[in-house]
């Protein structure tokens, strides 16, 4: 699978995206806070442009930089969740990448990318113990963004566009004095910048495990897709059946168990059907095998009968021809006397 990385992608694409534009930065949170706890900050990023009826894009990943004082403050975790967000180092700068997350609830185009504004909460933890003012700054905004109309099956790294902005968010936080000695607290990060991988578009799945008919050479039942067991008589001789099945629906799956060895299978054939939310329905067949000479017996009437019927309709045939003679000469002598 090829993987790309976003740094690259930066460099080397062109930024042609003209309809979705970065509005707004900002970072939300307290202004006040004490040595020692934990800080809160979400980071927005509000767009211009989803409303727009020509947009065709939809965000796939969202990369920025979190500059802070390491003497001061370290990130203790992303909260993630409607973004799948990882914090990374490099070159001495930390760097936050989010990739949609397909939990999240503003999923547009296909169910695979993003149509809204940007939120992500960022947990600071203080541990600097002295009475001062720091700055946290989001700055250096990337977004990767797809154009929908593109008819693929997946996402790859020449269907991305970039959008930039050098405009940076600014929260100023003032830090109170604890009564208390600071914890040490150590900062989680990725030494590199994590690939980008790609997206394979889903499919819409469907709770559809029926099947539309089932053919089994030389034997033939009357199915039913609401009936789940059916009874089928063969000869004691035969213990394989060919069986084909015809779904509902075609991207359903199926398999067949004991058809080809129906003895050690308990006499039984059973037909699973998968549908493409992973539902499943079971068909059964019970298998009753009929004794050779019991079928013998079977034929010994059989034949016979069929041949005494051959008889009789031949000799009411006969009677009926003779009946129209005769009638044809009774005509015939009444007109001549």
């Amino acid at each position: 699978m090829k993987k790309i990385i976003l740094l690259i992608i930066m460099l080397i694409l062109p930024f042609n995206v003209k309809a979705l534009n970065i509005k707004e930065t900002k970072i939300i949170g307290s202004s006040i806070s004490t040595a020692g706890t934990q800080l809160n900050m979400n980071v927005h990023i509000d767009f211009k442009g989803f409303d727009d009826e020509e947009n065709k894009l939809g965000i796939w990943v969202i990369n920025y930089e979190v500059e802070f004082d390491e003497n001061d403050i370290i990130i203790e975790k992303i909260k993630g969740g409607l973004w799948d967000s990882v914090l990374y180092k490099e070159n001495n700068k930390y760097y936050v990448q989010s990739i949609i997350n397909h939990d999240n609830k503003n999923l547009c185009f296909n169910n695979m990318l993003y149509c809204n504004n940007y939120l992500e909460e960022i947990t600071f933890f203080i541990k600097t113990n002295e009475e001062k003012n720091i700055d946290i700054k989001i700055k250096d905004i990337t977004i990767g963004l797809i154009d929908t109309s593109i008819n693929k099956d997946k996402y790859l790294e020449e269907d991305l566009n970039i959008i930039k902005s050098v405009n940076e968010a600014v929260k100023t936080v003032t830090i109170k004095k604890a009564n208390m000695a600071i914890k040490e607290v150590v900062m989680n990060y990725e030494l590199n910048k994590p690939e980008l991988g790609e997206i394979i578009l889903e499919e819409e799945t469907s709770n559809n495990n029926y099947i539309k008919n089932i053919y089994i050479k030389d034997h033939k039942i009357n199915f039913d897709k609401d009936t789940e067991t059916y009874e089928l008589e063969i000869v004691d001789t035969i213990n394989s059946l060919d069986i084909d099945v015809l779904l509902e629906d075609e991207k359903a799956e199926y398999k067949i168990k004991g058809a080809n060895n129906i003895k050690n299978n308990n006499n039984k054939i059973l037909i699973e059907v998968t549908a493409t939310n992973g539902e499943t329905r079971v068909y059964t067949i019970n298998i009753k095998k009929l004794v050779t000479e019991v079928v013998k017996k079977k034929n010994k009437f059989i034949v016979p009968g069929i041949i005494c019927g051959g008889i009789v309709l031949i000799i009411v045939i006969i009677l009926m021809i003779r009946s129209y003679l005769y009638d044809k000469k009774l005509d015939k002598a009444l007109e001549e006397m």
